[in-house]
């Protein structure tokens, strides 16, 4: 593999990285104080779900993320699935806010 190819795959790999724990913390702030033990297996989660999504249809990794936050944490499937789609939400919202600015800059 020629070095430029994978200073580019590195790179792309530390930007997946850091907007993977972005989201996760973006994530974080829909549950009440003290309601995680850790932030890490929101981040897990997250990235459980990317990679089932990647591989099956119909946003299965959204239900894998739920199922696997619910287990790790002391929260109800129920619960975790209520941020998840609160998150969504909020990122649907928020895509014509920032079309604008990606347009016609």
């Amino acid at each position: 593999m020629p070095s430029n190819t994978l200073s580019l795959l590195v790179l792309a790999t530390i930007a997946l990285f850091f907007g993977h724990t972005a989201r996760a913390l973006r994530w974080s702030l829909l549950f009440p104080p003290h309601y995680l033990s850790s932030r890490f297996n929101l981040l897990l989660g997250l990235s459980l779900g990317y990679a089932v999504n990647a591989i099956f249809p119909w946003r299965f990794g959204e239900i894998i993320r739920t199922f696997f936050v619910s287990s790790r944490e002391t929260e109800s499937f129920s619960f975790i699935a209520a941020t998840v789609v609160a998150e969504r939400c909020w990122w649907l919202g928020n895509i014509p806010n920032s079309l604008p600015n990606l347009c016609w800059n």
